[in-house]
């Protein structure tokens, strides 16, 4: 069902009157921590690429980003939900949000192959790199809808594989 202001109260051990000192609504707190594990997916490919990756080697750059985005969906279902399937029903607002990470993604996986921003990109690089992202979240909702989110981290070589695909045609 929907989740309401005295789900979130009740769950973080706060008062109503403490929720709308912090927020004007549901909404506004959704998206609030929406972005919030937007921003923490980055932060963790960031640091793995930091601490594991090889700047001259894209294909395994790559496969490290999607390596750590699965493992922490698996790790974070719920949050993976959220951001994936549950945004769909937030609105104009939400969905605005929604295609803004997917173009920040996007320009992470360009910057990453062809050492281009997504805004620098032709029409046809930025293509190939949604259709990447694509390939993504498509199947982190598939198996979330399946309720296989643990299974998600054994289809990151597939995914690599299919995204260093789009990106060489």
């Amino acid at each position: 069902g929907s989740v309401v202001v005295g789900d979130v109260t009740a769950e973080a051990g706060v008062s109503r009157k403490a929720f709308y000192e912090h927020f004007e609504g549901f909404d506004e707190c959704w998206s609030e921590a929406w972005e919030i594990a937007i921003d923490v997916l980055f932060v963790e490919i960031g640091k793995a690429v930091a601490e594991r990756g090889d700047p001259t080697d894209r294909e395994a750059l790559i496969a490290l980003g999607a390596e750590v985005s699965l493992t922490l969906s698996a790790a974070e279902p719920l949050v993976a939900h959220a951001t994936l399937l549950d945004v769909v029903g937030g609105g104009p607002a939400a969905l605005k949000a929604s295609q803004a990470a997917l173009e920040r993604h996007a320009n992470l996986i360009l910057t990453t192959w062809d050492g281009k921003s997504y805004a620098d990109s032709t029409e046809e690089r930025r293509l190939a790199a949604m259709a990447a992202v694509s390939i993504y979240t498509g199947t982190v909702r598939a198996y979330l809808v399946a309720d296989r989110a643990d299974e998600m981290p054994a289809a990151a070589g597939q995914i690599t594989k299919l995204i260093i695909a789009v990106l060489k045609a």
